[in-house]
């Protein structure tokens, strides 16, 4: 499909170099040994998976932490805790009756202080025994804990390994989606229903799992597949060997059964492996085929994929999908093939970088992975489909929020424990991101992103991490667009207002008044972008809202005619409602008490001018300010800056210039007097503005 060049692709084509060989050379770069091709028709089924040639497991129990070594915010939360889990390996049996299993979890484990105890997470669970390095350890269950004595108490910095031997059903984590395919799904802190663990998200282990199911049935896990499956003929049983040798938060480690047709491909040295059930092979095929684009493409904005390889895995009655670490489980009804779930494949994507490869630290930090993702899958769309649709897909998704929030209103960090995975993390979460690559323009926008990955790179990262990365590129504190659009709720609701004033050398001058008028106050700071029709011409300024705190922003613009009308943010890069626009006029109706602003008189005598205005009721309390311009739209005055009261009010100007030049007869002169001329003076409240020309002699 041709699409159009967009700003974000014309900024990769700038700072990368394609590396890339074609996709057959690829192929060969990146074999799949032994993989059969799904079937050509939907009517013939795909064989088994082949089973890849045996090669050992990188894991060292003994080994040191990851590269990364420890950020700031990693550091803190090492130290809250006694012990770092180091590796995870599950033997376990998954008979695919119900959600029964039973085995054991060996945890690698290092103290962090001296330690005579350990605690996991453990919920629901039939405990058996325990042992630490093969010697029976006394345990105790209560709570969701459970409680090991050591036999031997490690020193801090000394390493041990854990085994728990345990039995099912699991209540929770792992389930039956009969009678086709088993699962797990445990975010955001159900991995402890089915293996003992510390579930918390920034505590990343490495880990393996050999699982043992029917002979009839395929085990998807994360990372790769270690050994060709061990079948036992007498129990007609499979064990199969999987394991990652990149640190997995423990809600992202997962199990998906079931029996599995293989589809293989592979992006730029990435090998692609998608399990689905064996009728849907033919269908997945098409559904997949842009895998390797998105995978490429989000290498060349974010970095190398950061794993082994990558796939899906599909199972059923599972709603959506889910970001496992190289192994995303997705629903079966996302196989149509007509490729209409591919933006949702390209969220989940998304999450190996963000999610899974820079985790959020805690879960009050889960915009880093969901609003995160939900941008991911916007950019894909600029990038495959062009920026038009971009821009309506985060239409439809503001329109969700806008509905979303007049109900329930909440910040996109910390947000509510039953709005963890609200509408506004995902939809308002991907509009901060937007907003954010105006503000910052579209390079520094991905260095800092990118800066912000390497930083956390199989670590955990908080909000405040994400936005030391992107100061250090924009250059300056960035605060002001953290504090209102993450921190804070809501967003801004602008009331417009325009008027037009001839100019005595030709011309017009044309002023636009932004009010920010949000339920419950606040003000956003942000540039937004107006368009303004005028003499059958367009013209696009840039203005800032917020400035010094302020809810009213006026913007003046001289043009050769008169503008007939503005359009705020027309390309689509503020996250906004707009709120009915009063009148502007110069009488109330039918002459009667004035309805909206207006001067009622201006005269000049003894180098003084005076002008009468009226309020209107309607505005009262409303941020005002009464300014004078000179003929080339130059501030020559503020007379006065206040809330509105409604009423008729007498302002005198002695032509002093400056902020406070004088009202209401108490004129000053802050830094002396301008020349004689013509003037314009204006007066704006509530998204209202009036002017009025006046002539000033000395």
């Amino acid at each position: 499909m041709r699409c159009t060049a967009s700003r974000l692709a014309l900024l990769l084509a700038a700072m990368l170099t394609s590396a890339c060989a074609s996709r057959a050379a690829l192929a060969r770069a990146v074999p799949a040994p032994g993989v059969n091709a799904p079937a050509p028709t939907g009517g013939t089924s795909a064989p088994a998976p082949a089973t890849p040639a045996a090669e050992p497991f990188p894991f060292e129990p003994d080994r040191e932490l990851p590269a990364h070594s420890l950020k700031p915010s990693m550091a803190a939360a090492e130290s809250l805790h006694s012990y770092d889990a180091l590796h995870y390996r599950l033997d376990l049996d998954f008979p695919c009756l119900g959600t029964s299993l039973s085995g054991t979890c060996a945890i690698t484990l290092r103290a962090s202080a001296p330690l005579g105890t350990v605690t996991f997470d453990c919920v629901s669970l039939n405990v058996d025994a325990v042992t630490q390095q093969e010697a029976p350890a006394p345990f105790s269950v209560a709570g969701g804990q459970l409680t090991v004595t050591l036999p031997h108490a490690l020193a801090a910095g000394e390493s041990t390994v854990v085994t728990v031997t345990y039995h099912g059903p699991a209540a929770r984590g792992y389930y039956q989606a009969y009678p086709e395919t088993w699962f797990t799904f445990t975010e955001p802190s159900n991995a402890r229903y089915w293996f003992p663990c510390y579930d918390q998200p920034w505590d990343k282990a490495t880990s393996e799992i050999h699982a043992t199911v029917p002979d009839t049935m395929f085990v998807a896990s994360n990372g790769v597949q270690i050994a060709p499956p061990d079948w036992n003929p007498v129990t007609r049983k499979k064990t199969y060997h999987w394991g990652t040798n990149f640190p997995v938060a423990t809600y992202l480690v997962s199990v998906a059964i079931g029996n599995y047709a293989e589809l293989a491909d592979s992006a730029a040295y990435v090998p692609l492996r998608s399990y689905v059930l064996r009728a849907d092979s033919a269908k997945a095929a098409v559904d997949f085929s842009r895998l390797p684009d998105m995978v490429d493409f989000y290498g060349s904005i974010w970095g190398q994929y950061p794993f082994e390889n990558y796939g899906m895995a599909a199972t059923k009655n599972f709603g959506g999908g889910m970001e496992h670490q190289t192994r995303t489980t997705i629903s079966r009804g996302w196989i149509t093939g007509t490729r209409s779930w591919e933006r949702g494949y390209a969220h989940e994507l998304s999450h190996q970088w963000w999610g899974d490869m820079v985790t959020c630290l805690s879960w009050p930090n889960v915009w880093l992975n969901e609003g995160f993702a939900s941008y991911g899958d916007i950019l894909f769309t600029e990038h495959a489909y062009g920026a038009d649709s971009a821009r309506t897909r985060l239409r439809a998704w503001a329109v969700a929020y806008f509905k979303e929030e007049s109900t329930s209103s909440y910040s996109l960090y910390n947000p509510p424990s039953n709005k963890l995975f609200g509408l506004s993390i995902y939809y308002k979460g991907a509009w901060a991101l937007h907003m954010l690559r105006h503000v910052m323009g579209d390079s520094a926008f991905v260095r800092g992103w990118r800066d912000f990955g390497a930083a956390h790179r199989y670590a955990g990262a908080t909000v405040a991490d994400f936005q030391a990365a992107m100061e250090a590129r924009y250059g300056g504190p960035l605060n002001w667009f953290f504090d209102p659009w993450i921190h804070g709720k809501g967003h801004p609701v602008l009331r417009v207002s325009r008027n037009t004033v001839p100019r005595v050398t030709g011309g017009y001058f044309n002023y636009v008044t932004l009010e920010q008028v949000q339920p419950g106050g606040g003000v956003f700071r942000m540039p937004v972008e107006l368009g303004l029709r005028a003499g059958g011409r367009d013209t696009v300024v840039t203005v800032w809202i917020g400035q010094d705190g302020s809810a009213t922003s006026t913007s003046q613009c001289t043009l050769e005619w008169p503008v007939d009308s503005v359009t705020v943010d027309p390309a689509g890069w503020l996250l906004f409602q707009q709120a009915p626009s009063g009148a502007i006029s110069d009488t109330g109706p039918g002459g009667g008490a004035a309805r909206t602003l207006r001067f009622t008189r201006s005269q000049t005598a003894g180098g003084v001018v005076e002008l009468t205005f009226e309020v209107p009721a309607a505005l009262s309390g409303r941020p005002a300010v009464l300014e004078v311009f000179d003929v080339q739209g130059r501030r020559a005055a503020v007379l006065w800056r206040g809330p509105a009261e409604p009423g008729r009010f007498r302002a005198r100007w002695s032509g002093a210039v400056g902020e406070g030049a004088g009202v209401l007869g108490a004129g000053r002169a802050p830094s002396g007097p301008s020349a004689a001329g013509v003037y314009f003076a204006r007066i704006s409240a509530g998204g209202e503005a009036a002017a009025a020309k006046l002539l000033w002699m000395k």
